[in-house]
């Protein structure tokens, strides 16, 4: 996944699982996606089963994640994959809110 230091849960952003995913010429197939609230996008390879129950478990203890590639704020779509620094600036902010 590439992420090797801790990471506190208030840190995910995002996390979303796919089955197939294209994007500026790559692609990826059952693939588990996080973002993390600098920014930083990182992805692994796993089976949907795992990346389900360890999203929900991330969900329980941090209620601000974003469970999708795509969400609207201000009324835009925002997609993560796309725009990794917006979508984390926008959790922050959502997060700093509360």
């Amino acid at each position: 996944m590439g992420i090797h230091d801790p990471v506190r849960v208030t840190d995910v952003a995002v996390a979303f699982y796919a089955d197939k995913v294209a994007y500026a010429g790559n692609q990826w197939e059952h693939v588990m996606f996080v973002l993390l609230s600098h920014g930083q996008l990182v992805h692994q390879q796993c089976k949907e089963e795992y990346a389900m129950d360890l999203i929900q478990e991330i969900k329980k203890r941090n209620p601000g994640l974003i469970c999708a590639r795509c969400f609207k704020a201000d009324g835009k779509l925002v997609d993560c994959i796309k725009e990794p620094k917006l979508a984390a600036r926008l959790y922050c902010e959502a997060m700093g809110a509360r």
